[in-house]
């Protein structure tokens, strides 16, 4: 993996992106990419769980509130 705003400034980029992967991959490879910090299994399994439940309070919320338009 490499940041993406070195990926984008990086010259030579190709549009597909099968070619792009392969050409950070590459770019990463020569050392002209650093690499990024990539947090431990427990951190994104966390994370995980708190994308998740954000994302079910926040349809949670919709679901009440349309509930109570329609019932009011």
């Amino acid at each position: 993996m490499a940041p993406p705003h070195f990926a984008r400034q990086a010259e030579g980029r190709p549009g597909a992106d099968r070619l792009d992967c392969q050409w950070v991959r590459r770019l990463r490879h020569l050392g002209i990419l650093p690499a990024v910090f990539q947090p431990g299994d427990a951190t994104q399994t966390l994370r995980g769980y708190t994308r998740q439940r954000t994302n079910l309070v926040r349809l949670g919320r919709r679901t009440s509130s349309g509930y109570r338009r329609r019932c009011s």
